[in-house]
């Protein structure tokens, strides 16, 4: 450092040097010839003209050496002032050529020194926007993809915290049964700070963040001003918190704290945080509307299956009995809840193709002509048509159409075989041909349960799924049903 300082100061002071030297050529020296020559012009039989014509040449030389000495280094000059102006405008690529015989060479290494360190932090800077681009697009796509809106929002705040280099990012959401604020998620929160916010009475930042309805940095040198109650993000050194606000109303708040670097969060990282809040709030509008609309079409087409159901007075309640013994006989198979529940949902919606068929195919009571037979045929597969509008129920689209596939592929629509049935469809061919057997139809008497479960067990590894009867049959023989 000190022999830099030594460098600079002695490029100054040659600078000075030479601009005094120049100045004395071109005016102190000239002047003082002339003062000489005129005081001495009314001697002139001491001189002789040749020596008066030497002096005036000797002063004419050094008046075009001072002149020529001062073009340069005004050129020089004249540069670097442009130079200066151009990377002013934005051209920090500009570069002052480096001579040796420069006058101004040392501050010409400098000036490009400092362009090529400025050049290098905006090239750094755009890449770091590139980086915030990609990161806003990434977080766009998940926001807009039909994912789960708790993993959504997991990977919002998972990548929100790495981006900006946070050591722990939280959000908190409004609960909708009692309207306090609770913990919903959290990247690397230690054991003490959930079980804080597991008892927590909106204190501290949050409480501030929710009631002013605005975002706010908390920095070393910035006081806190709520009130003396420390939670785990009061206590951060450096923090910024962003609310969450849907319809006027303050739903939720996103909070990270710490940056790992040790430095403080910046007026950017915060103002990209409540884009990230506004993003996070008009995801959770959509998936909302997004949930009342299937809502609204799931009773719709509930309401039509039961229509179905009622065009016919000996299947009024059908497919409520069938969606009864299909969770019942997915309980005792051991299938999962959320499998438990597609086969109660697809049962009370298998025959929601049945909605174009004629009354009067409905109950016929002769044998069905082939023409007629390629209607019913078709039933399953316009009630996946219907379904498939509907994301929530796209899982239950393979159960409605495949209902009446046999295990022995003689089955419809698809004629599928055995295991390439898919498990769920091959319960809900089971029970609703068991409550169709034991129930009275236009064509036929009820079945006894010993009768019907004789008959399943005749067609068990033809017509049904050999553990699917075995397992049925238990549960029917258990619970004494007759």
């Amino acid at each position: 450092m000190p022999q830099k300082k030594r460098s600079g100061s002695g490029e100054e002071q040659g600078i000075g040097s030479k601009l005094f030297v120049i100045f004395s050529l071109i005016t102190i020296l000239p002047a003082l010839i002339s003062i000489y020559l005129l005081v001495n012009y009314h001697f002139p039989e001491k001189y002789s003209e040749y020596q008066l014509f030497i002096l005036l040449i000797l002063e004419g030389f050094i008046v075009i050496v001072g002149v020529y000495l001062s073009y340069r280094l005004v050129n020089s000059v004249m540069v670097t002032v442009k130079a200066i102006k151009e990377v002013a405008e934005g051209d920090v690529t500009k570069r002052i050529t480096e001579s040796s015989r420069e006058e101004i060479s040392g501050l010409a290494m400098n000036f490009n020194r400092i362009t090529s360190r400025l050049e290098n932090t905006i090239k750094n800077l755009e890449a770091s926007k590139e980086q915030m681009r990609r990161m806003l697009f990434r977080i766009g796509s998940i926001i807009a993809s039909p994912v789960n809106m708790d993993k959504t929002l997991q990977i919002l705040l998972s990548t929100t915290v790495q981006v900006l280099d946070a050591e722990k990012g939280f959000i908190f959401f409004k609960d909708g049964e009692d309207g306090k604020f609770r913990l919903s998620m959290n990247v690397n929160a230690s054991n003490e700070d959930i079980k804080y916010y597991n008892n927590w009475y909106e204190e501290g930042l949050i409480k501030k963040v929710i009631r002013e309805k605005r975002s706010i940095r908390i920095a070393g040198n910035i006081p806190l001003h709520v009130n003396d109650v420390l939670s785990p993000i009061d206590q951060s050194k450096t923090s910024i918190s962003s609310p969450i606000i849907v319809n006027e109303e303050t739903q939720g708040v996103v909070s990270l704290t710490n940056k790992k670097s040790g430095t403080e969060f910046t007026e950017d990282e915060l103002f990209l945080l409540e884009n990230l809040s506004s993003q996070v709030a008009i995801a959770i509008e959509n998936s909302r509307l997004h949930k009342d609309a299937e809502r609204a079409y799931f009773d719709t087409i509930t309401a039509l299956a039961t229509a179905v159901d009622s065009r016919d007075k000996y299947t009024i309640g059908h497919s409520k009995q069938v969606a009864k013994y299909a969770v019942a006989l997915g309980a005792k198979m051991g299938l999962p809840a959320s499998e438990i529940d597609l086969l109660n949902a697809a049962a009370l919606l298998h025959d929601i193709g049945k909605i174009g068929m004629p009354d009067s195919l409905l109950t016929n009571t002769d044998e069905l002509t082939e023409e007629e037979k390629e209607i019913v045929f078709q039933h399953p597969v316009v009630g996946e048509n219907i379904l498939k509008p509907v994301e929530s129920l796209g899982k239950l689209c393979p159960i409605v159409r495949h209902h009446h596939e046999r295990y022995d592929g003689k089955g419809y629509p698809d004629r599928l075989k055995e295991e390439n049935i898919p498990l769920l469809a091959r319960v809900m061919m089971l029970v609703d041909s068991y409550e169709a057997m034991c129930s009275d139809r236009s064509y036929q008497k009820g079945k006894s349960v010993v009768v019907s479960i004789a008959e399943m067990k005749r067609c068990a590894g033809t017509q049904f799924d050999p553990l699917c009867v075995r397992v049925f049959v238990e549960y029917l023989e258990s619970n004494k049903l007759q």
